[in-house]
């Protein structure tokens, strides 16, 4: 049986009145959307009172979001009083923690300040003195030693980049910056066109600028490599003895002449790979020859550590270079250069002037350093000098 209907009859429809089309009822028979008001006195008061109850359940922050919800009011998109992560700092160690890189590190002067003010090397031994917290990462402050007092840094890094020593061989190796901020801001002040190694065979340290496997042409720089195969390979004793001597003085006919005997590039390029070092191209003319700078500090550091030469042919090799006319008293005091050799060549082509002062420091007080320095691609001779010379203050004046 069928259920009466409880909807209310229609009253009929008054006499006159024009008849509705039939889609009215449609339209009628659909909901009637309400219009949300935000603005209103009520609403107000309601979206208040809401936001009270947020502040006192979970504090700031949330007030922050209904505000910008509701269109009290617009956050800005950095919002650093509210969003920002300050790096909160735990209390200085009371034992400070032994650790070794294990990354390339980027230390910045505040954690998370994007700031770098030196890089270390996997191996780079380090001291931890604290801790902090920048956002969600950890990072602490390190410090680091040099060769010599004045040498190294501190700074923070992430802890993500260091390890306990165990197990670990160090190798500190850094960039200039890691050396010493003097000599960071003397190479930066050479321009573009400098670059530069620095190595102690004594402790191990090593530093070198970002482009250190630029290349460039030899000159005159030939002549102490020419000189070190010379006698290392023996030949020297049966040469008549004006000829090394004309090749440290720069004669161009004896170089030619000892280049011949050494194979020319052909044989020169065999005995360099021979002790594993890389970054030279060997040309017809000697002094065309080119190498990376990496290349040469491995020439040196090999050098100073006799494998290729005895000490008595080095002594006999340092004599010669020191006494020629390519050695670099403009650079470096007789004190200061010690028992070692320094020479100093500069080139040109079509890029400028190329000023190289490379080889070893072995003065009676302080370390030995093996070192290489370029000033390349320079407007004038005297201005690539003049930019060595005071890369060449600076070192001194860190080397005490």
């Amino acid at each position: 049986m069928a259920r009466a209907s409880k909807t209310p009859q229609r009253p009929a429809p008054v006499a006159g009145a024009a008849a509705k089309p039939a889609s009215s009822k449609v339209e009628a028979a659909r909901p009637a959307v309400t219009s949300v008001r935000l603005s209103g006195p009520g609403d107000s008061m309601r979206t208040t009172l809401w936001l009270l109850v947020l502040a006192l359940i979970t504090g700031a922050i949330p007030i922050a979001l209904a505000g910008q919800t509701f269109g009290y009011w617009r956050i800005p998109l950095s919002a650093p009083a509210i969003f920002s992560s300050a790096p909160v700092y735990d209390a200085p160690l009371a034992k400070p923690q032994s650790m070794v890189v294990n990354a390339t590190a980027q230390v910045e002067t505040v954690p998370g300040s994007g700031v770098t003010v030196a890089v270390l090397q996997p191996g780079f031994p380090v001291t931890v003195t604290r801790y902090a917290t920048q956002g969600s990462q950890r990072w602490a402050l390190i410090r680091w030693a040099g060769p010599v007092k004045t040498a190294g840094g501190s700074g923070w890094t992430p802890t993500a980049q260091l390890t306990a020593p165990g197990g670990h061989t160090t190798k500190p190796i850094g960039d200039l910056a890691a050396f010493s901020p003097a000599i960071w801001r003397a190479a930066n002040a050479a321009g573009d066109g400098f670059a530069a190694t620095l190595y102690f065979p004594a402790s191990g340290y090593a530093y070198h600028s970002a482009n250190q496997s630029q290349t460039v042409t030899l000159g005159q720089q030939m002549i102490p490599i020419a000189l070190v195969a010379d006698y290392g390979e023996g030949l020297a004793a049966h040469q008549p003895s004006s000829i090394p001597q004309d090749v440290a003085s720069g004669n161009s006919q004896a170089l030619l002449f000892l280049y011949a005997q050494l194979g020319g590039a052909k044989g020169m390029s065999a005995y360099v790979a021979h002790y594993q070092m890389s970054g030279f191209h060997f040309a017809v003319d000697p002094t065309q020859s080119t190498a990376t700078i990496q290349g040469l500090s491995q020439f040196y550091t090999a050098l100073s550590q006799a494998p290729l030469i005895g000490p008595d042919d080095q002594r006999q090799v340092f004599s010669l270079l020191t006494g020629g006319s390519i050695d670099a008293r403009a650079y470096a005091s007789a004190s200061q250069i010690g028992s070692g050799a320094l020479t100093a060549t500069t080139t040109q082509n079509d890029k400028g002037y190329t000023t190289i002062v490379a080889g070893q420091l072995q003065p009676t007080n302080g370390p030995a350093v093996i070192i290489v320095a370029v000033s390349a691609d320079q407007p004038s001779s005297a201005s690539s000098r003049t930019a060595l010379q005071d890369f060449y203050k600076s070192l001194f004046a860190t080397l005490g």
